[in-house]
C-alpha cells in the first residue's frame, strides 16, 4: 500500500509537470507567433512601398517610351517589374492574414485583428544573463522517471507474502431448554450457543517470482530509457542555449552592418535612375539596383526583429518565460 500511494503521488507529480510544461509551450508559441505577425506586418509595408515606387518608375520609363526617348522594351520590363512587385505584396499579405488567424487561435480570440508593439523592430535587446532555472521539459522528464520508478516498485512488492486477519464468529439453537421442554416458536429458532475463531493467514505464491522479475525488468528498461531521454534533452537545451547566444551576436552585427547597406542601396538606386533617365544605362541596371534596394529594406525592418527571436530561442532553452519579459524596457 505504501508503494501504491508513492506510484500514485508519483503520477499526480508527473501530471502537475506535464500541464507546466504545456503552459511553457503555449507561452512559446503565442510570443513566436507575436514576432513572427510583426515580421510579416514590416514585410507587407516595405512591400507597399515598393510597389508605390515601382509604379512611379513604370510611369516615367512609360512616358519616355512614348516620347521615343526609350525603347518599347523598357516599358515592358517596367510593367512586369510592377506585376511582380504586386504579387510579392499580395504574398506579404496572404502570411500577414495566416499570422492574424494564428495568433487568434493561441488566444482563444477568433476573429481579432492584432497590432504588435514595434518595439521589437526599433530597439534591440540588452545582453542579459539567462536564469538557472529547472526547465519544464526537464522536470517532466524528471517526474517521469520518478513514476516509472514507483512502478517498478510496486511491482517487485507484488512477490512479498501477503498478510491477512481472518475472524468468523457462529451460532446455534436447538429449541430444547435444559429441562426437556421444547419451544419451536421464534424464541427456540434463536442461537443460544456461540463460538468464535480468529486466525492469521500468509499466502506466498512461490511459482510467481518469473512472471514479477519479468515485469519488473521491463519496467525498469523504460525507465533507462526515460533517463536516456533526459540526458539527451539537457543536451539539446544546451546547445540551443549556445545557438541563442550566436544569434544575439550575429543580430548585433547585423544591426550595425543593415543602416550601411540601406544607405548604400538607396544611393545606387538614385545613381541608377538618375543614368537611366540621362541614357547612361539600362532599364535592367535600374531594376537590379531597384532589387537590391528591395532587399536591404527588408534586412534592415528585420534586424531588431531577428535579435528578437535570438531572445525568445534563450528564453526557450532556459525555461524561464520571465526572462523575455525583463528585456522590455518602459
Amino acid at each position: 500500500y505504501p508503494a501504491q500511494r508513492a506510484r500514485a503521488e508519483a503520477a499526480r507529480s508527473y501530471a502537475q509537470a506535464d500541464a507546466d510544461n504545456e503552459l511553457f509551450t503555449q507561452q512559446l508559441r503565442v510570443a513566436q507567433t507575436y514576432l513572427d505577425l510583426l515580421a510579416t506586418q514590416s514585410l507587407r509595408q516595405v512591400r507597399e512601398q515598393d510597389v508605390h515606387r515601382v509604379s512611379i518608375l513604370k510611369k516615367t520609363i512609360t512616358r519616355l517610351a512614348l516620347h521615343g526617348l526609350r525603347p518599347g522594351v523598357d516599358s515592358t520590363l517596367a510593367r512586369a517589374a510592377e506585376a511582380q512587385s504586386k504579387l510579392a505584396l499580395v504574398s506579404a499579405q496572404e502570411q500577414e492574414a495566416d499570422r492574424q488567424a494564428r495568433l487568434s487561435t493561441l488566444l482563444g480570440q477568433p476573429g481579432a485583428i492584432w497590432q504588435p508593439d514595434t518595439l521589437y523592430n526599433r530597439t534591440l535587446p540588452p545582453a542579459l544573463v539567462p536564469p538557472t532555472a529547472t526547465h519544464p521539459t526537464l522536470g517532466l522528464q524528471q517526474r517521469a522517471v520518478d513514476l516509472g520508478q514507483a512502478r517498478e516498485t510496486v511491482i517487485r512488492r507484488q512477490y512479498r507474502p501477503r498478510l491477512s486477519l481472518l475472524g468468523a464468529t457462529w451460532g446455534r439453537g436447538s429449541g430444547l431448554s435444559y429441562n426437556g421442554t421444547t419451544d419451536y416458536g421464534l424464541g427456540g429458532a434463536a442461537p443460544t450457543r456461540f463460538n468464535y475463531a480468529v486466525g492469521v493467514g500468509v499466502v506466498f505464491d512461490l511459482l510467481d517470482w518469473h512472471r514479477v522479475q519479468a515485469q519488473a525488468k521491463a519496467e525498469n528498461l523504460r525507465t533507462q530509457g526515460l533517463q536516456a531521454e533526459y540526458r539527451q534533452q539537457q543536451l539539446e537545451l544546451s546547445n540551443q542555449a549556445t545557438l541563442a547566444n550566436q544569434r544575439l551576436q550575429l543580430a548585433a552585427e547585423r544591426a550595425r552592418q543593415a543602416p550601411l547597406q540601406l544607405a548604400a542601396a538607396r544611393q545606387a538606386y538614385r545613381q541608377k535612375l538618375a543614368l537611366y533617365n540621362s541614357g547612361l544605362a539600362t532599364v535592367v541596371d535600374v531594376t537590379q539596383a531597384l532589387y537590391g534596394l528591395q532587399q536591404a529594406e527588408q534586412d534592415q525592418v528585420l534586424t531588431a526583429n531577428a535579435a528578437w527571436q535570438a531572445v525568445l530561442l534563450q528564453t526557450a532553452a532556459a525555461g524561464d518565460f520571465s526572462f523575455f519579459f525583463t528585456h522590455v524596457t518602459p
